[in-house]
């Protein structure tokens, strides 16, 4: 299907978490220095019973780790998509603005985007701060939403088409106010059960692909 679109009028937007890396980093990171009851939190949040704010909070608190340590960790548990660098020097050579809307930790998303060299990437996620005792954290905005992110950018760029790319449940709101949607893992589930139209991926070559094909 072609949108009758150029490359010049589309805008990405980017899960980071499960999509642009192949890891959950955030619950890899709480598995190793958080206490166990972040899980009783992720499964709270899941059935409804905390906010993503209330179980993120909870979780970050519950670290025990120097921020170094978190650095040195983070750094080495992860791995970029297959595809992803290609993807976004084809964003770059196509002048396609590129953003990261994600529920995960910015410490971590900088760390990648410095080893990537990605420069000028705006984020979207929540920051945390480290007193050398105990952590704190503060989101982008309450409630946190990556839809309200990708209205902002809708607004910003009117008129271009917004491709959301995401695999997670807190993306099912931005893939509903995007015109289109690459999903995979829990957001396709997601998508499927409401008869949503979505492409599937697993790599972003596949991505860059289907860009490429329904694009004029």
């Amino acid at each position: 299907m072609k949108y009758g679109i150029g490359m010049k009028e589309i805008v990405i937007i980017s899960d980071f978490d499960g999509t642009i890396v192949e890891e959950q980093v955030d619950f890899i990171l709480f598995e190793k220095f958080g206490s166990s009851v972040w899980k009783e939190f992720e499964n709270m949040r899941i059935t409804g019973i905390l906010s993503y704010e209330d179980a993120m909070t909870g979780s970050v608190m519950s670290i025990n780790a120097t921020l170094k340590e978190l650095n040195s960790f983070a750094l080495s548990h992860m791995t970029a998509r297959d595809g992803v660098e290609k993807f976004k020097i084809f964003c770059d050579e196509h002048d396609i603005p590129f953003f990261i809307a994600s529920a995960g930790l910015d410490f971590y998303i900088k760390l990648f985007l410095e080893k990537m060299k990605w420069k000028n990437v705006e984020t979207y996620s929540p920051s945390i701060t480290y007193n050398g005792h105990n952590y704190s954290i503060r989101f982008p905005s309450i409630p946190f939403s990556k839809a309200n992110f990708v209205e902002t950018l809708k607004n910003k760029f009117s008129g271009k088409t917004i491709v959301f790319i995401g695999d997670g449940s807190l993306d099912i709101d931005a893939a509903l106010c995007s015109d289109i949607t690459f999903a995979r893992r829990k957001l396709s589930e997601m998508m499927q059960e409401r008869k949503l139209p979505f492409y599937s991926f697993e790599t972003f070559h596949e991505v860059k692909d289907k860009i490429m094909e329904i694009v004029n």
